[in-house]
């Protein structure tokens, strides 16, 4: 089965969906059941959990998107582990082609399928999740606000120039998302569906203890913030990254350039999670 091909099928009817105003309370049972099958069919061709990477261990886990096959340390030449150039070549040809943005160098399929753009993918994009404590939050608003004010602390460290001025919004789903918006009026007016979730237990990767999240910051500026400070937007997510609490998570879908690619990546704590198992 080409799930790409799926993929974009069930998008094009989907958005056609929320267009027409169908979905002004949120999809169809009939649109989740059809996005739980397609998700569920890739998810089976995904090797057991047990064999999962760290960074797709969060990236699935954590942010809901199902993105790319790791690949085996030992097929990257010894010695090259940190050289991003040549991880990023390895792990091109891993990755299953479908609709990521443009200089997306892992052609990703995302679990937010529902796109209202060939090119808008949750997969093919930047993102930036929290899982607020709850000793820091009593409510998911407050969570949300306690997020954004950490991001904006960050950014004031890590980028020596000028900030970008775009206004950044917190939300329940990643950016891209096709579930993103209640209703049409809602998309075009770019007021996402808000964080609301009730606290849970802490996913392994974050730790022991329960937080609200994931609190997913949308629009965010990391590309125009190194552009404006003249930082290479690698070290800068390394650096943004360092300077965020341990509760925070940067996934980057990687990039094709002239002089190499740069590999996918989640980063944590100052740390680059490749997809290598």
């Amino acid at each position: 089965m080409n799930i790409n091909y799926a993929a974009r099928t069930v998008a094009a009817v989907t958005a056609m969906l929320l267009m027409a105003g169908c979905a002004t309370n949120g999809p169809s049972e009939k649109i989740l059941e059809n996005r739980k099958q397609l998700v569920s069919k890739m998810m089976a061709e995904l090797p057991p959990r047990s064999q999962w990477s760290e960074a797709q261990t969060i990236l699935i886990d954590g942010f809901g998107i199902i993105a790319f096959k790791d690949i085996a340390a030992s097929s990257v030449p010894s010695g090259n582990l940190n050289t991003i150039a040549d991880m990023g070549m390895a792990l091109a040809g891993s990755v299953a082609p479908s609709s990521a943005s443009a200089g997306a160098s892992a052609f990703a399929i995302s679990s937010g399928l529902f796109l209202i753009s060939g090119n808008a993918d949750p997969a093919g994009t930047t993102q930036i999740a929290a899982w607020v404590p709850v000793e820091l939050a009593s409510t998911p608003e407050q969570a949300a606000s306690i997020a954004m004010q950490e991001l904006e602390k960050a950014r004031i460290k890590t980028y020596p120039g000028q900030l970008s001025a775009v206004k950044m919004q917190t939300g329940k789903y990643p950016y891209a998302h096709g579930f993103s918006y209640a209703s049409l009026g809602d998309s075009l007016a770019d007021k996402p569906i808000p964080f609301t979730d009730a606290v849970k237990q802490n996913p392994d990767f974050v730790g022991q203890g329960s937080s609200f999240g994931p609190v997913f910051i949308r629009n965010d500026q990391m590309v125009l913030d190194a552009d404006k400070s003249n930082l290479d937007l690698w070290g800068s997510m390394l650096s943004l990254s360092k300077n965020l609490p341990s509760w925070f998570y940067i996934y980057y879908p990687g990039q094709k350039l002239r002089t190499g690619d740069i590999p996918p990546a989640v980063f944590s704590q100052g740390r680059p999670l490749f997809f290598l198992k």
